[in-house]
């Protein structure tokens, strides 16, 4: 089914909506869920508990958006499919280190399991070339392509971690990438190419 105004219009007033209800509620979801950044003194040095309810609105739009998926087709090329079911489960990862604790090596080999199965399902997903300018050649990795796109995944996510000890500072390289992915994929925006996978990106952009 064609990507129509109706379900544009659906999933933008859903996305507000969410995001202005988890915002006025974010410390009674917090308690609810048990769902706190608790400081340590060491390396948490804030004094107060901290919510860590900020992606809530970012994936209840993503599996929406999947579940609209289900009934208009909305998204019909796989490979934009895998990457938001793949990044579902990182979001579910994250969410039971939140709040039960996860050891680093739990944690990087339920990562890791969830990348290798996204890319296995489509070699479109492997990275198994890259381009270095100063030599103007592409350099082919291919009997370590899936180790080296693993390790590209595990890096930005533990880049994301790393720097979200500064408020609005992932918030902010995210919007950074999400504005460049729009801007160099305007032509399909404006046309009638748009699609579910690239209003979800519109959509973070709009609610970050």
């Amino acid at each position: 089914m064609e990507f129509s105004k109706t379900i544009f219009i659906t999933l933008l007033i859903f996305s507000c909506f969410v995001t202005i209800i988890v915002s006025i509620y974010t410390q009674q979801i917090s308690n609810y869920l048990n769902l706190k950044d608790k400081p340590d003194f060491k390396r948490k040095l804030h004094k107060k508990n901290v919510p860590l309810t900020g992606s809530i609105p970012l994936i209840l739009i993503l599996i929406f958006t999947l579940l609209l998926n289900i009934f208009f087709e909305i998204i019909t090329d796989i490979d934009y499919l895998l990457i938001l079911i793949s990044s579902l489960c990182i979001y579910f990862i994250g969410f039971i280190d939140d709040k039960f604790g996860l050891t680093p090596i739990k944690k990087i080999s339920l990562i890791s399991l969830v990348a290798i199965v996204t890319i296995v399902s489509s070699k479109d997903l492997i990275v198994s070339k890259f381009y270095i300018s100063f030599y103007d050649a592409f350099f082919y990795i291919d009997y370590f392509a899936i180790f080296f796109t693993v390790l590209c995944l595990l890096t930005l996510t533990n880049s994301f971690n790393l720097i979200d000890g500064i408020n609005g500072l992932a918030t902010g390289v995210l919007i950074i990438w999400l504005l460049s992915y729009i801007f160099m994929f305007s032509n399909s925006f404006n046309s009638s190419e748009l699609n579910g996978f690239n209003f979800f990106i519109i959509l973070l952009s709009i609610n970050l």
